[in-house]
């Protein structure tokens, strides 16, 4: 219920897609690493997850439906 990994980057292509990304971001020595580390930003981090943002965000959609 905590919560685990940041989510997808748009567009990585679905589950499968985003297995591959995440595949490929933790080989630094797969000839994609480069492309691909690039394509999803320097600042991603696929292990980040921020339980304080989810919730405040989930409470602002829930507010919102409210109304």
């Amino acid at each position: 219920m905590a919560g685990a990994k940041a989510c997808p980057p748009e567009d990585c292509g679905g589950p499968p897609g985003f297995e591959e990304l995440l595949a490929v971001l933790a080989d630094p020595q797969h000839e994609e690493h480069v492309h691909m580390r690039t394509w999803a930003g320097e600042g991603y981090d696929p292990e980040r997850f921020d339980l304080k943002a989810v919730n405040e965000s989930l409470s602002f959609i829930a507010a919102r439906r409210l109304r």
